[in-house]
C-alpha cells in the first residue's frame, strides 16, 4: 500500500511538469508558421526538426535505464529540466536554424529525462487512477499552448519568441522544484531490481519474434503520427491553405488539444464498461470520421469540429494500448513491449508530419487534409488486424515464452 500514496506535493509538481512538458509540443505547430520567416525555410522542414527530436528521443530512451541505474531518477529528472532549459534557450534566442536543430536534439534528450522519470517514480507510488490524470495534464498543457501564443502575439503585439522565454521562466520553476526535493525522487534500490529482473531474462529479439508486436508498434506508430499531423499540420492549412483567420484558427487548434485531454479523462471512466478493444474500435472510427470532416470542408465549422472528433479519437489510444501490455505479452516480455512501443511513436511522430508537411509544400496544402484521411483509415485498418491476430492467438501463453 505504500508504493500508492506517495507524497501528495510530489504528485503536484509532476502534475505541473508534465503540463508544461505538454505546452512545446502544440506550441511548434501553431508557431511554425512564423517561424520559417524567422529561419527561412519551407512548411516541410518541420519534418527535419521533428526528425532531429526523435534521434534524440530514441538515443535518450535506449540509455535511460543505465544512467537511471547510476545516477537515479531524481537528478536524471533534473539533468533532464536542465537540458530542457538550454532547449527552449536555443527557440527564445538563436537565430540559426543550425543551431535550432543542434536546441531540438537536447530537448528531445531533455523531454525523454522528464516523461521516463516522472512515469518511473509515479509507476512506483501512485495507482492507476492518478497515472491517468498525470496523463492528462500533459494534454490540458498542449490546450494552453495556442491560447498563450495568441496573447502574447496577436494580443501583446510581441514576437513569437516570448512563448519560449515564458517557458524558459516555468522550466526553471520546474527545475528548482525538482532540485529542492532531489533526496524524495528516489524508489527503492530492490523494489526496482525487482521489477527489472524479469526483464533480464528476456532479450529483445526474443519479443520481437511475437507477431502482436508489430501490429501494436504500428498503433503507436499511426498514433503519434496522425496525433501531431492534426496538431501540427492545420494551423498552415486553416490559415495560408483556407485564409481562416489566425486567432480563429488558434482557437479551434486549442479545442483540438483541449478534446485530447477530454478524452483522456472520460475514458477512465468508460473503459472498464466497454473494454479496450471495442474502445479504440469506437475510437480509430471516430478518427476516421473527424479526418473525413476536416477534408470534406462544407464549411469552416464543418471542418473544426472534425478536428475536434479527431482529438477525442485519438485521446485513448496510447493509454489503452499500454495498459493492455501485460495481458498480451505476458510480464516478462512487458518491459520490452512497452520500449519498443513508444520507440515507433516518436518515430512515426516524426515520418508522419514530415511527410504530410512535404506534400503540402510541393503538391498543395489542400493535400494536408487528403493526407490527414489517409492515416486514419491505415491507422483504423491496422488496428482491425490486430483484433484478428488477437482472436487467433492464445494471450497468456506469452507468460511461458
Amino acid at each position: 500500500m505504500k508504493a500508492k500514496s506517495g507524497p501528495r506535493n510530489l504528485l503536484l509538481i509532476s502534475f505541473f511538469t508534465f503540463a508544461a512538458y505538454g505546452i512545446p509540443q502544440s506550441l511548434l505547430g501553431i508557431s511554425w508558421i512564423y517561424m520559417q520567416d524567422t529561419y527561412h525555410v519551407r512548411l516541410d522542414a518541420i519534418g527535419v526538426l521533428l526528425g532531429v527530436a526523435t534521434i534524440g528521443r530514441l538515443i535518450a530512451t535506449f540509455t535511460s535505464g543505465k544512467i537511471i541505474g547510476r545516477i537515479g531518477v531524481g537528478r536524471f529528472m533534473f539533468v533532464g529540466s536542465l537540458l530542457s532549459i538550454v532547449g527552449m534557450f536555443g527557440y527564445a534566442f538563436l537565430q540559426s536554424w543550425e543551431l535550432l536543430l543542434v536546441a531540438q536534439f537536447i530537448w528531445g534528450v531533455a523531454a525523454v529525462a522528464i516523461n521516463n522519470g516522472i512515469n518511473i517514480f509515479a509507476a512506483a507510488n501512485y495507482g492507476p487512477s492518478r497515472m491517468n490524470w498525470l496523463h492528462a495534464t500533459f494534454s490540458l498543457g498542449s490546450t494552453i499552448a495556442p491560447t498563450l501564443f495568441t496573447f502574447i502575439v496577436f494580443d501583446l503585439g510581441q514576437s513569437w519568441q516570448w512563448c519560449y522565454i515564458v517557458l524558459i521562466v516555468i522550466q526553471v520553476i520546474i527545475t528548482i522544484l525538482i532540485g529542492l526535493n532531489l533526496p524524495r525522487w528516489e524508489i527503492d534500490p530492490e523494489a526496482l531490481a525487482a521489477r527489472q529482473q524479469p526483464a533480464e531474462r528476456i532479450q529483445m529479439r526474443d519479443t520481437l519474434y511475437l507477431p502482436l508486436i508489430w501490429l501494436v508498434m504500428g498503433m503507436f506508430f499511426m498514433h503519434s503520427g496522425i496525433q501531431l499531423s492534426a496538431g501540427q499540420l492545420t494551423s498552415t492549412l486553416f490559415i495560408e491553405g483556407r485564409g481562416i483567420d489566425p486567432i480563429i484558427a488558434a482557437r479551434w487548434i486549442t479545442v483540438y488539444w483541449g478534446s485530447l485531454a477530454v478524452g483522456r479523462i472520460v475514458t477512465g471512466f468508460i473503459v472498464d464498461r466497454l473494454g479496450g478493444r471495442l474502445l479504440l474500435r469506437i475510437a480509430t472510427f471516430l478518427i476516421l470520421v473527424g479526418a473525413f470532416m476536416l477534408w470534406w470542408n462544407i464549411t469552416d465549422l464543418f471542418s473544426f469540429v472534425g478536428l475536434a472528433l479527431m482529438g477525442l479519437g485519438i485521446a485513448p489510444l496510447a493509454p489503452t494500448l499500454v495498459s493492455a501490455t501485460v495481458e498480451r505479452f505476458g510480464k516478462r516480455h512487458t518491459p520490452n513491449a512497452i520500449g519498443f512501443q513508444f520507440a515507433a511513436g516518436a518515430i512515426g511522430g516524426a515520418l508522419i508530419p514530415g511527410l504530410g508537411a512535404a506534400l503540402g509544400e510541393h503538391v498543395g496544402l489542400d493535400t494536408i487534409g487528403t493526407f490527414l484521411v489517409i492515416v486514419a483509415l491505415v491507422t483504423f485498418v491496422i488496428h482491425e488486424a490486430l483484433i484478428l491476430r488477437e482472436r487467433r492467438e492464445l494471450v497468456p501463453q506469452f507468460d511461458h515464452v
